[in-house]
């Protein structure tokens, strides 16, 4: 779904939960899943103005949620070894968006 500046996702109302502005509602802040089981969002569908990089990496935690889904595993998204030791992406995530909320460039 390649969406541009404004979220181009009217087909889904009614369908899926898509927030006033447009955006695809999550189910749970930082997870990929959003109102309809096996249905998973990221990047700019969920969120305006997402850094490429950034919206890669919500469509690889998307990517492990529905190997998980399909598996017939908890979707708990991914995670990554850093150290030798197992982080939730969702934590990194909810860290760098409150420094970057909080700078003042």
């Amino acid at each position: 779904l390649a969406i541009g500046h404004t979220p181009n996702t009217h087909f889904l109302q009614g369908k899926l939960a898509v927030r006033a502005d447009g955006y695809i509602e999550w189910t749970t802040p930082f997870r990929t899943t959003t109102s309809v089981p096996g249905v998973f969002a990221a990047g700019n569908a969920v969120k305006p103005g997402r850094l490429a990089v950034r919206a890669m990496a919500q469509g690889k935690r998307a990517a492990r949620s529905m190997v998980q889904f399909l598996a017939g595993e908890e979707v708990v998204g991914a995670q990554f070894q850093v150290g030798g030791r197992g982080h939730d992406l969702d934590e990194v995530f909810k860290e760098a968006d409150a420094i970057l909320a909080s700078d003042s460039r």
